[in-house]
């Protein structure tokens, strides 16, 4: 029980402390996940939806039981230069884009982000 409390507090404390990377960061960690996720850049298919996922699991904006953090994403997204709409992203993490595969599950949700213009590049 005490382990349990002990890791639950680290996982309060890296949890209060979170703050969105740099584009810098942004780009390393693509590139770690597409190393980590063996995606080849001519591959635009179930491995990049993998790639994705990766992506934001780094920067815990996602998690494969919850989907992901709406507040967390909104401020990534803005953070790197995006456009993007919370209540737009809020729609796009329903129920009815939920998938067994977390792979297809992020994509449905940034598929149905950029078809509603609920994030797009800032120029």
């Amino acid at each position: 029980m005490k382990l349990l409390i002990f890791l639950f507090a680290i996982f309060v404390f890296v949890a209060a402390h979170w703050e969105p990377r740099s584009k810098e960061q942004h780009d390393k960690d693509g590139e770690a996940c597409f190393k980590s996720e063996v995606i080849h850049g001519d591959m635009i298919d179930y491995e990049t939806k993998c790639f994705l996922r990766c992506v934001l699991m780094k920067n815990n904006v996602w998690n494969d039981t919850t989907g992901y953090n709406v507040e967390r994403a909104y401020n990534e997204a803005t953070h790197i230069g995006l456009r993007a709409s919370k209540e737009g992203l809020t729609e796009c993490n329903s129920d009815d884009k939920k998938d067994k595969d977390p792979c297809l599950w992020v994509n449905n949700i940034l598929r149905c982000a950029y078809e509603h213009n609920y994030m797009k590049p800032n120029f």
